[in-house]
């Protein structure tokens, strides 16, 4: 049955993304703290909002359905959270730590090590690399660096893939190997890639394993080692680049 409003709750009202969707969707755009009041019909789609909003008790009361429900959000956000979540539930991810020795430990037998100052952070905000035989600053959240590997970003919709992008190198721009992200010389590719079947296998059950109805998991590959590393799921992925990630959501949306 076609709702009678869709409604997107997102973690960033000047975000390209919730705009979009008002646009293909005809979506209504909702604060945590504005003036919304959910009624019977209603479908709520979280984009990136890990609070819990004050209309909550009213959009339960009105069996209002909601993909990617804030609580499944928090699990995503929270880089600790996420890892022992995945981790619990059998899925392949870097290894990680909160303990500084062990991290300091890493770091002399030879390893690269990422410390995470910041458990929320975007865009590698908060990431600080510990290269190996140097001293791990105080973090919350220590992972090993893998190398040799690629980065794949996988956006799942209720257990199906629904589009794949890879991260390359820029032409011309100095690389950071250690955080990929547009900042540090990369850009995401679509066209002409090659996804192996444990990458979209992992993303598929690090979305599931997190609570959500979608995501887009970041996923790393070891052409050496045939295995793939889940990063983290990002519930309020970039989209809008070139269309196709925006129009692979407005219809997986118009489907649920």
């Amino acid at each position: 049955m076609k709702p009678d409003r869709i409604v997107i709750y997102p973690g960033f009202m000047s975000a390209e993304e919730p705009h979009y969707f008002k646009k293909t969707l005809g979506a209504l755009l909702v604060y945590r703290d504005g003036a919304y009041q959910p009624r019977q019909g209603d479908f709520i789609i979280g984009w990136g909002n890990s609070h819990e909003p004050n209309w909550a008790w009213a959009a339960k009361d009105r069996h209002c359905p909601i993909l990617n429900h804030w609580t499944a959000i928090a699990n995503a956000v929270n880089k600790l959270v996420a890892l022992k979540k995945l981790d619990a539930a059998g899925i392949s991810t870097p290894a990680f730590t909160v303990d500084h020795q062990r991290a300091h430990g890493w770091a002399r037998w030879g390893y690269t090590v990422i410390c995470r100052t910041e458990l929320k952070g975007m865009r590698g905000s908060g990431i600080v690399v510990c290269k190996p035989g140097e001293h791990p600053p105080s973090a919350p959240l220590y992972t090993h660096f893998i190398p040799d590997c690629r980065e794949f970003r996988i956006h799942i919709f209720r257990g199906g893939m629904i589009n794949a992008q890879e991260k390359l190198k820029k032409n011309g721009v100095k690389h950071d190997p250690y955080v990929r992200s547009e900042e540090n010389g990369y850009v995401f590719a679509r066209k002409n890639i090659q996804v192996p079947h444990q990458v979209v296998w992992e993303a598929s059950k690090a979305v599931g394993a997190l609570g959500l109805d979608f995501g887009a998991a970041d996923v790393l590959y070891s052409e050496n080692k045939n295995k793939a590393y889940v990063l983290e799921v990002n519930t309020a992925p970039g989209i809008t680049d070139g269309g196709y990630g925006g129009e692979a959501y407005t219809q997986a949306f118009k489907e649920a």
